[in-house]
């Protein structure tokens, strides 16, 4: 992602911007693809030890996994352009669907990088 920068991952927009994240992962963790695993703890394990895997899982889940639009607009508030303007509910119109979603992959691999307490 060339010309977007991210946020820090802060506030509670960031909890807001986790739920989505995990609600991605709950829905891949329901899939057939994924049956073989017992759990969804064990499936997270599993996440956590892909390092390129993650992205490709994520950017799947972000392509199939049906997000509201202030579940969308959650994760895409810690992304500006190279302008240093945040994305939020009234400019991301300027945007192509593309841009969007590659905004939000870089957001769901910026938080599965970042530890939570459980």
């Amino acid at each position: 992602m060339s010309s977007v920068e991210l946020l820090p991952l802060k506030g509670i927009r960031s909890i807001r911007a986790y739920n989505a994240y995990h609600k991605i992962l709950t829905m891949l963790f329901n899939m057939p693809a994924y049956a073989y695993l017992k759990d969804f703890n064990e499936f997270m394990e599993e996440f956590h030890k892909l390092e390129d895997g993650k992205r490709s899982m994520l950017k799947e889940g972000l392509s199939i996994v049906e997000l509201t639009d202030d579940e969308h607009l959650n994760l895409l508030a810690f992304c500006k352009d190279a302008n240093g303007i945040s994305v939020n509910h009234t400019n991301h119109l300027n945007y192509s669907h593309a841009v969007l979603l590659e905004m939000e992959l870089e957001v769901l691999v910026e938080i599965s990088n970042t530890k939570v307490f459980f």
